[in-house]
């Protein structure tokens, strides 16, 4: 289709056959996360830069940071630098909206008729803008046909996937279980991801995260969810063949339409199912 395919640092370490897992680089990687995940709690919670969950109380919405900070350091296991900036431009577009920004409008829809009709900018409309330009930066850097298909299909990829991710982002451990489906089928589509010091220190990063948002020691705030779905969205981008990047596109598009119309939280509550599954890992009170 024209497109550069972007080979993951976990592919090159594995290429020989033997995978060599850097320990000690992946656990000092670890424990300056850990380090920055009490520093920038504390701060956080000193400063009162927090938000209300669903019981009401206060948490800080630094894990986005801890996550950030992870992203940032996975440049010394190969990571892109492209990623990386694209990561960082999504993180900063959701803490201005976690910073500045109001509960009313929502939706695409409502914050883009909010300015047609009123003329004011909203943080989520520059949140829209944010994202939309740091997925054209990527696929410009990333894809060589830029008027192809995949361009296109890449493109809406990396606008939709931190769209939907922070729409998701209601409940604890509700993101991490999206994310975690998504590097589920990553796992069995991509055999090579069964090895290497990246997707080891990605299982670490996917426990520690687990662990702040069960204990409620942080939550995720846009700005966490938005890298979130910007992560899903370049794993996806880099590993999966064409066909699938539509279905992700396909996906992601009926979710972002319904969500313009439907509470999926409201939904979950009505199914069994969805809702045992939504309060695995944590418990309402």
């Amino acid at each position: 289709m024209g497109v550069t395919r972007i080979i993951p640092p976990w592919e090159a370490m594995v290429g020989s056959g033997t995978v060599f897992v850097e320990v000690w680089k992946v656990a000092l990687l670890l424990a300056l996360i850990i380090l920055i995940w009490k520093l920038s709690t504390s701060y956080f919670k000193r400063l009162e830069w927090t938000a209300e969950n669903y019981q009401k109380r206060r948490v800080p919405y630094s894990l986005g940071v801890i996550l950030l900070a992870a992203a940032i350091m996975s440049l010394f296991l190969g990571a892109s630098t492209t990623f990386v900036l694209y990561i960082i431009t999504i993180w900063l577009a959701g803490w201005i909206d976690d910073f500045f920004g109001s509960s009313f409008p929502k939706g695409i829809r409502g914050h883009m008729m909010y300015f047609v009709q009123r003329g004011e900018w909203t943080t989520g409309l520059m949140k829209i803008i944010f994202t939309s330009a740091a997925a054209l930066f990527v696929v410009v850097s990333e894809v060589d046909l830029i008027l192809g298909w995949e361009s296109i299909i890449s493109l809406f990829i990396f606008v939709l996937s931190p769209h939907v991710t922070n729409i998701l982002d209601t409940r604890p451990l509700r993101v991490w279980k999206w994310t975690s489906c998504h590097f589920l089928i990553y796992f069995i589509m991509i055999p090579s991801l069964h090895g290497g010091e990246v997707i080891v220190f990605v299982l670490a990063m996917m426990t520690i995260w687990w662990y702040i948002e069960k204990t409620k020691q942080a939550m995720l705030g846009d700005n966490g969810a938005a890298l979130v779905g910007g992560i899903i969205a370049w794993f996806g981008f880099s590993t999966l063949p064409f066909i699938v990047k539509i279905v992700m596109v396909l996906l992601y598009t009926v979710l972002t339409l319904m969500a313009e119309r439907i509470s999926f939280h409201e939904k979950i509550q009505q199914s069994r199912l969805l809702k045992w599954i939504d309060q695995w890992g944590w418990k309402e009170i």
